[in-house]
């Protein structure tokens, strides 16, 4: 079990994508490092429903509603919005969160993944190196 959660962690704080888990009532309660990069918050601003306060007012209310929404069904939950940062950069990204179960087939949360689809982004040479 300690290996599995080892491996969770390196591949979490590794990921080129943000990576958030959340509790079955849609609280956040781990943010990665990519995450963090994307929004400009820490992970401490990010507990709870502080994660909002990185998306961009004008696609609040619909993220809120649409993520309250697959969280009061139990569902799975998808949605392409924007983040705000603190210097006024606007990153566009696409968020899919899935139910996670536990062995016995209850619901423990959620987890998610957050990629920037920014067009400013794209392309990128593959395998190109750092600068």
């Amino acid at each position: 079990m300690r290996e599995s959660e080892d491996r969770f962690r390196t591949l979490a704080s590794h990921a080129p994508v943000g990576i958030f888990m959340s509790a079955p009532n849609g609280d956040s309660f781990y943010v990665n490092e990519s995450w963090c990069a994307m929004t400009d918050l820490t992970p401490e601003e990010a507990l709870g429903r502080g994660w909002l306060k990185a998306v961009h007012p004008d696609d609040r209310e619909e993220v809120l509603s649409g993520w309250n929404d697959a969280v009061s069904r139990g569902n799975s939950s998808m949605a392409e919005f924007r983040f705000l940062r603190r210097d006024g950069s606007v990153v566009w990204v696409q968020g899919n969160a899935t139910k996670l179960r536990d062995s016995s087939g209850q619901h423990t949360g959620y987890v998610g993944t957050v990629a920037n689809i920014t067009r400013a982004s794209w392309p990128r040479k593959p395998w190109s190196k750092p600068r």
